[in-house]
């Protein structure tokens, strides 16, 4: 198993993150349709997208043909994007992704916190989710003003009207931080490790999903 980081920026130059990216797409998009076969029917699947593929001109085209080939309802993909990848290519992407969410496609913001990026991309993007990158987490219980920022982040993103994801929890005590400031949902190893196909399903299966937070998850 290779890690992304070792491999996205040399598929990126050699332009061959094009096919990775579709072979990805189309891929999750199967992952989902499987998913609603075992009747999980409400969860919603995230797809990294590269700006190599961002600016490609078949973009939205390949995006809303392959959703509709797998007959999935829109509101179940999800595409993310960096933020610095987005802020540097905001006027290429914008009426692309504003069409993308006008069928009901979300859009992820991802690793927000690292970039440049101003209130007035955050008003003006065609973006659904910020995903609080995992330097406000790791430190969130241990410095108090790293916890302000996540706390801020988090009001700021809400009355904005997104809805935000905290990257990078490993324990208990970072999970009861971001509850105690409302963070929505949260990734990381205290869940689970990234695992296969077949190890998601049985991560489902054993544990059952519960993805509101406030009550936990058991």
């Amino acid at each position: 198993m290779v890690p992304p980081n070792d491999f996205i920026k040399i598929a990126e130059e050699s332009q061959k993150i094009v096919a990775i990216g579709k072979w990805v797409f189309v891929n999750s998009c199967d992952f989902a349709s499987k998913l609603i076969k075992r009747g999980y029917k409400d969860i919603k699947v995230s797809v990294n997208i590269s700006i190599v593929q961002l600016i490609q001109d078949d973009f939205t085209d390949f995006i809303l043909a392959t959703i509709e080939s797998k007959n999935l309802d829109f509101k179940l993909i999800e595409l993310e994007i960096t933020e610095t990848v987005l802020i540097r290519s905001v006027q290429e992407a914008y009426t692309k992704l504003e069409t993308l969410r006008s069928k009901g496609v979300s859009i992820s913001l991802d690793d927000f916190g690292t970039g440049y990026s101003s209130l007035s991309y955050l008003q003006n993007l065609p973006i659904t989710t910020l995903k609080m990158d995992r330097a406000f987490v790791e430190d969130i219980t241990k410095n108090t003003i790293t916890e302000n920022l996540a706390s801020f982040i988090i009001s700021m993103a809400h009355k904005l009207n997104l809805e935000v994801i905290a990257e990078g929890v490993e324990t208990k005590l970072q999970l009861d931080t971001l509850k105690k400031y409302n963070c929505d949902k949260v990734q990381g190893y205290y869940y689970s490790k990234p695992v296969p196909e077949e190890q998601a399903f049985l991560l489902l299966e054993n544990k059952g999903v519960d993805r509101n937070l406030q009550d936990g998850y058991n």
